[in-house]
């Protein structure tokens, strides 16, 4: 099945997109796995909890090599295209877009707002809801004033990152001590995070509400706003680009994959490299190359997409495509069934499994929920029009109850 010709439909440049989607969709479980079976430093500092050596280090280097920061930084892009691709429906269909629009975000926020504090304190939904709800002025305006401003943001989201390690020899001793309490806490407090998240559900309410509530005031208004918002522009104009169709030549995709990930994955082992040769302390150079890593996310992000999409014009792995789309079509069911399926391994009002599982378990983990996930999402969109979140949030969007069994 090739997912684009030279002159693509409507519906084959959805199935292009869907196609990216899915990837990606799946691809953030790789370092969200992480966040659900480990304490919270662990995920900026290895060294703070779990074995690092052997196939448990390749694991992690791997990961933070060809993944860390780039889906998810595609997932926001995708988010960016899709909000031009409904406006442009909504104005075709009803002549209006932001009753419609505004009233789908709502519902995002506040789906957001129930999985962050009821479930997983890493929810991106209401950071994606915030963005979004200023993105949509914009779909009118060139892909290059797009990028132009999309680039200016990301670039204030990786100032902050970086602003710490200009002024860490100036900064106060409580200053510090907070970032030592993030990246590198106590014992104590290491096995403090663990008891509480193989407690109950209700012992574990105040931490994640402490959490989430820092990731959406302080960390969100201060960078992810910028960061995720320049993102989703950037996003919107490689929509405008027709970069995510398809259409552009396959010499184009190939340029786009080798310049960005030539680019992007040195910088990203250049960061890594630093951070072994600083042996993780919490200093100045650690918060340089880890900035590094992320700002080298982006370049290998776009790679990435390069690549997806040169897979996508291939006829080989045809059935694998199809079912990567499935996976991209209920990406929004699929990112919350992750969840769910974690809450219940790894906390303790399911197996309980948090703090005992090793970076090689947690990947065999990843693959087995991606198995499912791909069998699922198939077998839904067979008998299904669309996936059971995605048609609830349809149904709240539209104000009526949208038909959902295929004729």
């Amino acid at each position: 099945m090739n997912l684009t010709s030279n002159s693509p439909s409507t519906e084959q440049r959805i199935t292009t997109i869907d196609f990216i989607r899915g990837i990606a969709v799946l691809g953030i479980l790789l370092l969200n796995i992480q966040l659900f079976a480990m304490v919270m430093a662990a995920y900026e500092n290895p060294t703070t909890f779990g074995d690092l050596t052997g196939f448990n280090y390749w694991v992690f280097a791997l990961n933070y090599l060809f993944a860390k920061g780039k889906f998810i930084t595609i997932f926001s892009m995708l988010f960016g295209a899709s909000t031009i691709l409904l406006s442009r429906r909504l104005e075709q269909k009803f002549n209006r877009i932001y009753s419609i629009y505004y009233r789908r975000i709502f519902f995002l926020f506040i789906i957001g707002l129930l999985h962050a504090y009821l479930f997983w304190y890493g929810d991106i939904l209401v950071t994606y809801a915030v963005c979004g709800f200023w993105i949509i002025w914009l779909r009118h305006w060139s892909a290059k004033r797009l990028a132009w401003l999309g680039c200016m943001l990301i670039s204030i989201g990786y100032a902050v990152e970086f602003y710490p390690a200009l002024v860490w020899h100036s900064m106060s001793t409580e200053a510090i001590q907070e970032f030592y309490q993030f990246l590198a806490p106590s014992q104590i407090e290491i096995a403090r995070e663990v008891a509480i998240y193989q407690g109950s559900w209700w012992q574990q309410i105040p931490h994640r509400f402490e959490t989430v509530f820092v990731y959406q005031t302080e960390y969100l208004i201060t960078q992810t706003f910028w960061l995720i918002s320049g993102i989703m522009l950037l996003g919107m104009a490689l929509f405008k680009w027709d970069v995510f169709s398809g259409n552009r030549s396959r010499t184009f995709y190939k340029k786009l994959a080798i310049i960005f990930l030539a680019t992007g994955l040195p910088l990203t082992a250049i960061s890594l490299y630093g951070l072994m040769a600083n042996q993780w302390q919490v200093n100045a150079t650690f918060l340089w190359f880890n900035g590094l890593g992320y700002f080298a996310s982006l370049l290998v992000a776009i790679g990435y997409i390069g690549l997806m999409i040169l897979i996508s014009q291939s006829t080989r792995w045809s059935a694998l495509q199809h079912k990567l789309c499935c996976v991209g079509r209920m990406a929004f069911t699929n990112y919350l069934l992750q969840t769910f399926i974690c809450f219940i391994l790894f906390y303790g009002q399911g197996f309980g499994l948090f703090g005992q599982v090793n970076r090689i378990g947690q990947i065999t983990i990843v693959v087995m929920i991606w198995l499912l996930l791909i069998f699922f999402s198939t077998l839904w969109l067979h008998y299904f029009k669309y996936g059971p979140f995605e048609w609830l949030w349809r149904n709240a969007t539209y104000l009526n109850w949208q038909p959902i069994r295929r004729d």
